[in-house]
């Protein structure tokens, strides 16, 4: 059993890579108020819903094996009160380009294609965890919630091997991080972590299209 700080401090993280400013105890605190439905909490409402439909996933990995509608489905929650994201894009794999900085994803042609490797490795179980959440982000499957949704993904391979869950930028793991924001960690080093989270990824994008090496990739952060 996950404890629900980690789970805290990993959404939050996860929410922070992309830019939004959520707290670790929002998270905690999310069932013992009533509350405004601002963007912040809207954020933390979907990472919840989302991380339950992954536990749901994490349950019945070994009847069902993982498919490309448990990452729709997971998807559909992450984003469920997104605004700004069509409907017809919520939980549906893409259908138009997307770019990734100024790099063009994978067409949308080849998603299936793309998401059928990944659920075999998935399936398989033998790729690392980092390597095989780097390819999820280089097969940018959605128009939006990628990266999100990718560090769920994550996640679940890490507990379904029962590896304790680690934060990605985990300058924050120690005794007591989990209290407060944590934008104001006096250890903050997350713009150079999150500098090199995204490199990792253009790195794998490099090793797959022209077979570079790497070794950055099998590093914890």
């Amino acid at each position: 059993m996950t404890d629900n700080k980690d789970i805290a401090a990993f959404l939050a993280e996860s929410n922070k890579i992309e830019g939004y400013p959520c707290r670790v105890k929002d998270y905690i605190d999310n069932d013992k108020k009533i509350r405004p439905p601002t963007l912040r909490y809207n954020l933390v409402d979907d990472s919840l819903r989302a991380w339950k439909q992954m536990e749901v996933t994490v349950y019945y990995l070994e009847i069902y094996g993982f498919k490309a509608a448990n990452i729709t489905l997971i998807h559909s929650e992450q984003m469920f009160n997104h605004s700004d994201l069509k409907g017809k894009d919520k939980g549906n794999f893409r259908t138009c380009p997307v770019f990734v900085g100024q790099q063009e994803a994978p067409k949308h042609i080849e998603i299936p294609e793309l998401i059928e490797e990944y659920c075999r490795l998935f399936n398989e179980g033998t790729a690392h965890p980092l390597k095989l959440h780097y390819f999820f982000e280089f097969i940018h499957p959605f128009v939006d919630g990628n990266g999100r949704v990718g560090r769920l993904l994550y996640a679940m391979d890490i507990l379904r091997r029962g590896e304790k869950l680690k934060l990605f930028l985990d300058n924050y793991i120690r005794e007591g991080a989990c209290r407060g924001d944590i934008r104001d960690h006096p250890d903050n080093t997350f713009d150079q972590k999150r500098y090199r989270y995204y490199r990792a990824i253009k790195d794998f994008k490099e090793e797959y299209l022209f077979g570079a090496k790497h070794e950055e990739w099998w590093e914890e952060f």
